[in-house]
């Protein structure tokens, strides 16, 4: 035999004094809430304490309703009590006769009247209500009962002499439930044992039901999912000792508003059409139980209960499709629950007003991050309204939303001529689905600036939201300066209309602009954000943007264990298919991470080399990635001696690029590989003096970082001192460190001289010092003849037969053998060697 389950919180509640002076305790919930058992269990830790006084218990039948028979029964139990309590003592000529004989001098007594329900004769009550008035001084009462107030107790509630105990007390704790369900013979998961607490909300006599109905079963969760139609006993519990207790006006308000999880005053009376619908919802909430408030001036019904209504409504459905229809337009009312209206649309099989839910409130669902519930809607359609142009736009917004591109571009260009013909807000939609797609493409751009001027003339939200997001990510794609400005605009827009999907987006794309513009702290807060709302929504591709960035925010910071977690979450939570821009942006950032740790540079720039020509097959490519994995590209070609493969990606992207920082700065590079310094520094000073744009901050820190290693190579020790300074300006504010870790021992030793030197910027370069070392894989600018010269060093061949090999005079290895040795910062042939092979050159 299970012991009932007991709730610690309703014993602790309990008296546990002998002095206290609570003169009434009212425990009161319905049936199967342990009333009986807790206060049983009290009363026996009473008896078994020393210093506690008389506990004396009465259980009530209906026939004790009356004055004068409840009077002689709560005497008996006081009799009995006393002849076993030596404490209790004979008084009054040697025998106890009535209450007020054992608490009359001030003995404590404590009198339990269990099943106080069964007293409903206001006589009877009348004559308890006096006892409790003018009640002994050692006397308190314990009283337990379904009814929440069968007595007038207001006095002692006033005057804090009341303590009541209700449901909520009396209900198990999730540990308690876990507990019970365990001593039932459950193996659960937990997450079996989450909905199982979530299904009962702690209530005993439901985790005892529900328990025996998963305890030996092959599949709980189906059970779980509908446990009163699992169990007919449960049912007819329900209905015989939960429900039978209520008026007929209650059981239909209770059966009607079954089909809401969430409902006020105001729906209750529409499902029910009865005016008295506040009232009776105010009684029933009384009860803890069957109603219960929630939030604001809403209620809900508990789990187990409505569970079992449904069951109920399920046997009449023409009614029950009633009722959702009614709860789909109110909770479409005012906004009040778009996803609740669509739920309850569905259900109420009425295709009309599914059909409306999907073209007027479908781009609002999208953008909250409702695609499962959209994507209902569009499959409860039959095929004549889905085919509509409205329906199949939403549907393909809530499939581009959802990352899955590949379907979106299947299914738009079968609907250009339908939506020609359309209203205005059609053509608009088609825009903004088709530009979502184009993504950086001018003509997209040309059209998002033709629809921003229609915003004011746009009715709802959405439309403006979806135009401004696509605005400012076709901007942030671009390079372009107002990407910042559209993405704002949308970000204020999705605050105010609850736009889910848009704050996701919106703040990794301003994350994304911070980060180029070399703000980390600020792309950091940014990208968490960003993924915090991303990870309460399922199907977003904004997840894997926003771990992307916070990746390589990371990696810029040097936090290799954050980066390696940001680069497994950002593959993990990647879309489906068709975002080409942010995949390769991903691939780079898992290269680059993967080098810095320790990875072979070789392997890392054979995948990077594959994912881009894979991405950009049949693909533009956005010119912000395009420079930014060239750069990377291109520097882990040189690490590796593939120098072909670094002259390709520089062919590449100046062609795709053009005239600008970055494209500079990788021609920079390629003359360096070829001793062209003279070439290379107006390349730099073009750089450094912004005379051409750059779409990183990063690209401007780098081209003074080199600048000031040339004019250190070059003797000009004051020149070089000034150039990484102007560095360290652009750097310092936002943590920019990663072009200072990536310059090698030459760079630290500029950096070491100015420590001490440099003002409020010493710190920042004492800072640096720990980062800038030699790390494996750190960039070298090696010739292509000095990689050559390299890999024949290990021969151990002589000066004289390394020129012969490579058909060059011993003087000119002797040249090559000392710039080497420099950049390597080596003295010896063994050490250049042993660097070599560190950085996987050999």
């Amino acid at each position: 035999m299970i012991d009932e389950p007991i709730s610690s919180r309703a014993i602790e509640r309990l008296p546990t004094l002998p002095d206290d002076e609570i003169l009434v305790t009212v425990v009161s919930a319905p049936a199967g809430f342990g009333k009986t058992t807790t206060v049983a269990e009290w009363a026996r830790r009473r008896r078994a304490a020393e210093v506690w006084p008389t506990v004396a218990w009465l259980s009530l039948e209906p026939a004790d309703d009356d004055p004068a028979v409840l009077r002689r029964e709560m005497d008996a139990a006081v009799r009995r009590v006393a002849g076993s309590d030596p404490a209790a003592g004979p008084r009054h000529g040697g025998r106890v006769t009535t209450v007020e004989d054992l608490a009359g001098d001030g003995q404590p007594v404590w009198l339990v009247l269990d099943n106080l329900d069964h007293l409903r004769r206001p006589e009877t009550l009348g004559a308890l209500e006096q006892l409790v008035t003018w009640q002994p001084r050692g006397l308190r009462l314990v009283l337990c009962t379904r009814a929440e107030r069968v007595l007038g107790l207001h006095r002692l509630r006033v005057s804090g002499l009341l303590r009541e105990i209700g449901a909520a007390d009396l209900a198990l704790t999730k540990d308690e439930t876990a507990q019970l369900a365990l001593a039932l013979g459950v193996t659960a998961t937990r997450d079996q044992m989450d909905t199982l607490f979530r299904l009962t909300e702690g209530w005993p006599v439901a985790v005892r039901m529900a328990a025996t109905a998963i305890s030996d079963v092959r599949d709980p969760d189906t059970v779980l999912a509908n446990v009163p139609g699992a169990l007919r006993t449960v049912g007819d519990y329900l209905e015989n000792e939960v429900l039978d207790v209520l008026t007929a006006e209650q059981r239909q308000l209770l059966r009607c508003t079954s089909v809401a999880e969430r409902f006020d005053a105001d729906l209750a009376g529409r499902l029910t059409d009865n005016a008295n619908a506040p009232e009776l919802l105010a009684e029933l909430a009384r009860s803890d139980l069957l109603v219960i408030r929630a939030e604001g001036l809403s209620y809900r019904q508990h789990p187990f209960v409505r569970a079992h209504l449904l069951n109920v409504m399920r046997q009449v459905p023409q009614k029950l499709h009633r009722l959702h229809r009614i709860t789909a337009r109110w909770s479409a009312e005012g906004d009040n629950d778009l996803a609740a209206a669509a739920w309850h649309a569905v259900r109420s099989r009425n295709l009309g007003l599914i059909t409306r839910m999907v073209v007027r409130y479908g781009p609002e669902l999208v953008l909250r991050g409702e695609l499962a519930i959209v994507r209902e809607l569009i499959e409860a359609l039959p095929a004549e309204p889905a085919g509509t142009p409205e329906v199949r736009l939403v549907g393909v917004l809530a499939e581009l939303v959802g990352g899955d591109c590949v379907a979106g571009r299947r299914q738009l260009p079968g609907l250009a001529d339908a939506v020609a013909g359309g209203t205005q807000a059609v053509r608009d939609l088609e825009t903004v689905a088709r530009t979502f797609l184009q993504g950086f493409s001018p003509a997209s751009v040309y059209e998002l600036n033709r629809l921003r001027a229609r915003i004011a003339a746009m009715s709802g939200w959405a439309l403006p939201s979806l135009t401004l997001l696509n605005s400012g990510t076709a901007s942030f794609w671009l390079g372009l300066p107002d990407a910042e400005r559209y993405l704002r605009q949308a970000e204020s827009i999705a605050v105010k209309s609850r736009h889910r999907v848009a704050l996701v987006h919106c703040w990794s794309y301003l994350g994304g602009v911070a980060f180029f513009r070399g703000d980390l702290p600020t792309a950091q807060r940014l990208a968490r954000d960003a993924i915090e709302q991303a990870e309460k929504l399922p199907d977003v591709h904004g997840r894997a943007f926003g771990y992307c960035l916070a990746g390589w925010v990371a990696y810029h910071l040097v936090d290799h264990v954050e980066a390696r977690r940001c680069v497994s979450r950002a593959l993990a939570a990647f879309p489906k298919a068709g975002y080409p821009a942010a995949e390769l942006w991903t691939m780079a950032l898992a290269a680059a991470v993967d080098v810095d740790t320790g990875g072979d540079v070789a392997a890392a720039l054979d995948r990077l080399r594959g994912h881009r020509k894979r991405l950009s097959h049949g693909n533009g490519l956005p010119p912000v990635v395009v420079a930014h994995e060239a750069l990377l590209e291109h520097d882990l070609a040189l690490r590796v001696g593939r120098l072909g493969w670094a002259a390709e990606i520089f062919r590449v992207a100046v062609a795709s690029l053009g005239t600008v920082g970055e494209s500079l700065l990788l021609r920079v590079h390629d003359r360096l590989q070829h001793d062209q310094v003279r070439v290379a520094q107006p390349l730099l000073e073009q750089i450094t003096n912004q005379a051409v744009r750059s779409y990183f901050a990063t690209t401007i820190i780098e081209a003074w970082l080199l600048s000031a290693v040339l004019a250190a190579r070059a003797g000009d020790q004051e020149q070089a001192a000034t150039q990484l300074r102007a560095a360290a300006e652009i750097a310092e504010p936002g943590r920019t460190v990663r072009p200072f870790r990536n310059g090698g021992v030459e760079l630290r030793r500029l950096i070491l001289a100015q420590v001490g030197r440099s003002g409020r910027l010493d710190g920042f370069l004492e800072e640096l010092l720990t980062l800038v070392a030699q790390p494996p894989g750190g960039t070298l600018e090696l010739t292509e003849r000095e990689v050559e010269l390299l890999r024949e060093l290990p021969t151990l061949a002589t000066v004289e037969e390394i020129a012969v090999q490579l058909s060059v005079s011993p003087n000119t290895v002797k040249t090559h053998l000392r710039h080497l040795y420099r950049k390597l910062d080596v003295r010896s042939r063994r050490a250049a060697v042993a660097a070599g092979r560190q950085y996987g050159l050999i």
